[in-house]
């Protein structure tokens, strides 16, 4: 008999965080969308050239759909069984048009990363994910959260 043991998994969650309302999502769809840079309003002009269209979820209209994001944060760790205080630090929109993607990138100092779809329909691209082979996993040797219980 075949066993397959998980012996060095990645956890993935997948979740429906709800729609954007309609007011929201016609702000988003407004913004400007310089090609291969983040969405911008007029609200960042102040940032450095680096900074602008990184915070997306700091905006005030934004709050609701956080708080939802934030919630799954926390079910997930919960579900990892650990004790961490995590904090939404970047947020930036992309938009990709047909023949258009992203290109293959890391979240440095990142302990997770998420992706949030205003819009899905049966044109969507899939989301890909690429494994380098000197990732260790979820913890890395340097990061090592509280436990709630051995196992």
């Amino acid at each position: 008999m075949l066993e397959i043991v998980p012996l060095f998994p990645i956890p993935l969650a997948c979740v429906n965080v709800g729609p954007l309302d309609t007011l929201n999502l016609t702000w988003m769809k407004s913004l400007e969308f310089p090609s291969g840079k983040a969405a911008r309003d007029k609200n960042d002009n102040h940032l450095p050239e680096e900074s602008k269209g990184m915070y997306f979820l700091h905006k005030p209209q934004m709050k609701s759909l956080k708080s939802r994001i934030e919630k799954s944060i926390e079910d997930f760790v919960q579900q990892l069984d650990v004790e961490m205080d995590l904090e939404i630090t970047t947020s930036w929109l992309n938009k990709t048009d047909p023949n258009d993607w992203i290109e293959n990138h890391i979240h440095e100092c990142s302990i997770i990363s998420g992706v949030y779809y205003p819009e899905v329909d049966s044109t969507t691209s899939p989301i890909i994910f690429n494994k380098s082979k000197s990732y260790t996993n979820l913890f890395h040797n340097t990061v090592k959260p509280k436990t709630k219980k051995y196992n």
